[in-house]
């Protein structure tokens, strides 16, 4: 079983398929698992495990519930917030949505504004949206970390990357058993919740 008891899902697979099999979910948003009402920065950089410099220096467009957000320090990340990630936008609309760029101020009345009040820190979920190089670079750390999904969108995986997947997954396991992906198919129904984990390591010894 995984996360909250609910039945983990691990492929094996190799490195040349997550772009085209997995990576798209990240556009419409993956949940995952965290610390909340802790910074930004606390959830992205300590907890996801990005670094402090990727953070700071190749994220250029960081939304929350779709404000842009100047600085993740300052910036608190709640139950079923959702964190859109994006590297340099082109023209002057990316100027403009920049984090903490000189045009900051030509947005100001879309700009994330913190809720001061303070909170203790929770188990929760929070969705994680990315958009151009992140989506390459940031998607793969979250897919080992694992995301949540439901059976329907585990379905939609399977059947447009059905060859990729019969070419390049090594090994997929349901909780602690192997399984097929034929057998996957079957197995999963529309409305499971999963926790999936996509590796190029052996899912077996993690």
């Amino acid at each position: 079983m995984g996360n909250d008891g609910h039945t983990a899902l691990r492929f094996q697979v190799e490195p040349a398929i997550i772009p085209s099999c997995f990576t798209p979910l990240f556009s419409r948003g993956v949940r995952v698992s965290a610390c909340l009402e802790c910074s930004l920065k606390e959830l992205m950089c300590r907890q996801i495990g990005l670094a402090e410099d990727y953070l700071e220096n190749r994220v250029q467009t960081v939304f929350l519930n779709g404000h842009p957000v100047d600085d993740v320090n300052r910036t608190t990340v709640g139950e079923g917030t959702t964190v859109a990630l994006s590297a340099a936008m082109p023209g002057l609309v990316g100027a403009v949505l920049r984090k903490g760029g000189v045009l900051a101020t030509l947005r100001k009345n879309i700009t994330y504004r913190n809720d001061a009040s303070a909170r203790e820190t929770c188990e929760g979920r929070v969705i994680v949206k990315l958009f151009n190089m992140t989506t390459r670079e940031v998607g793969p750390l979250l897919l080992a970390r694992g995301i949540w999904m439901e059976g329907a969108e585990l379905r939609e995986v399977l059947d447009r990357c059905e060859d990729l997947l019969r070419k390049g997954c090594r090994r997929a396991m349901l909780g602690n058993n192997p399984i097929g992906l034929d057998d996957l198919r079957s197995r999963i129904k529309d409305k499971d919740t999963l926790f999936l984990q996509v590796t190029t390591e052996d899912p077996s010894k993690k």
